[in-house]
């Protein structure tokens, strides 16, 4: 699992060289909806920026991912550290879909990835729920032995 988090890293990193040219390619070119062609500059910078910052978002969580791992590896599934840490990835996600639903206007598809990240975010939201009641249930468990 170490080795997928880090060709992600390694993904994201070589995202970053070619994003500017992939995002004027995806700017100028149209869908069914209509094109894009007449999109000022500062809209191209605009959807440019937010890309980075989508990029920098997940290798975020990619990071605590991996920091969430190394906590399963030691048996610290719940504690304290861990749930904070998979909070701290539902956030990630809840930020990647406001993210997509800012570039919306000009790319309808990402409303669709901008409604996958806010269901992931929640599906997490919910696991970090359960892991907070197991870790009261191991914790009142504990005592009573």
């Amino acid at each position: 699992a170490r080795v997928i988090a880090v060709l992600l890293l390694v993904a994201i990193v070589a995202c970053c060289f070619v994003l500017p040219p992939v995002v004027k390619a995806l700017c100028e070119a149209g869908d069914l909806v209509g094109d894009r062609s007449d999109m000022t500059r500062g809209e191209v910078i605009y959807v440019t920026v937010t890309a980075y910052v989508m990029l920098a978002v997940a290798a975020f969580a990619i990071v605590f991912l991996w920091r969430l791992l190394g906590a399963v590896k030691r048996g610290e599934v719940f504690s304290q550290k861990a749930i904070s840490t998979l909070f701290t990835v539902t956030l990630a996600a809840f930020g990647e879909a406001l993210l997509f639903l800012a570039i919306a206007p000009y790319f309808q598809l990402a409303i669709c990835v901008s409604l996958a990240a806010a269901l992931l975010g929640f599906s997490l939201l919910v696991v970090c729920e359960v892991l907070k009641e197991a870790s009261r249930l191991k914790q009142e468990n504990d005592l009573t032995v």
